[in-house]
């Protein structure tokens, strides 16, 4: 099973995370990955939560980075990730594709712009086509910035 957290501050940050993760993983093997992504703010929410800010996100991924450092001596896995949205409100670079595993928790959001850049990287552009053919590509606002660096290599 693949659980994920989302991290609302104020509510379960802090100490609170890392209670979570510790109750998570007693169930581990049976829980085979841990993601902890930011709460995803709508004008539909009920109670007035905040969002993750960045030093809330730089505290997340530092706790995060000490669980994962135990858990991969352990069992040679990381088990628990941040989600690269965590990495991009924290300012931070995201971790080597490689620290990702089997990518367990891609769908939400963890190791796919580091994913994304390793694959672009590998696209060769036919010489045969002009330069005056578009691509026109839908992203959302945070990761339109990776999205124009892949243009340029």
């Amino acid at each position: 099973m693949h659980t994920q957290i989302v991290l609302c501050p104020g509510y379960n940050d802090g100490k609170e995370l890392q209670n979570t993760i510790k109750d998570l993983y007693k169930f581990f093997p049976y829980i085979s990955s841990i993601a902890v992504v930011p709460v995803g703010l709508t004008m539909h929410r009920r109670q007035q939560l905040t969002p993750v800010s960045k030093e809330d996100a730089l505290s997340a991924i530092e706790i995060v980075t000490a669980f994962q450092k135990r858990f991969m001596k352990r069992h040679g896995d990381q088990v628990v990730f941040c989600s690269d949205e965590m990495y991009i409100k924290a300012g931070l670079p995201f971790p080597p594709l490689r620290d990702y595993g089997v990518l367990p928790q891609l769908e939400n959001g963890v190791g796919m712009v580091p994913l994304f850049k390793s694959q672009s990287r590998k696209i060769r552009i036919p010489k045969d086509i002009t330069e005056d053919r578009h691509i026109v590509t839908v992203t959302g606002k945070s990761f339109f910035p990776f999205l124009k660096d892949s243009r340029t290599g």
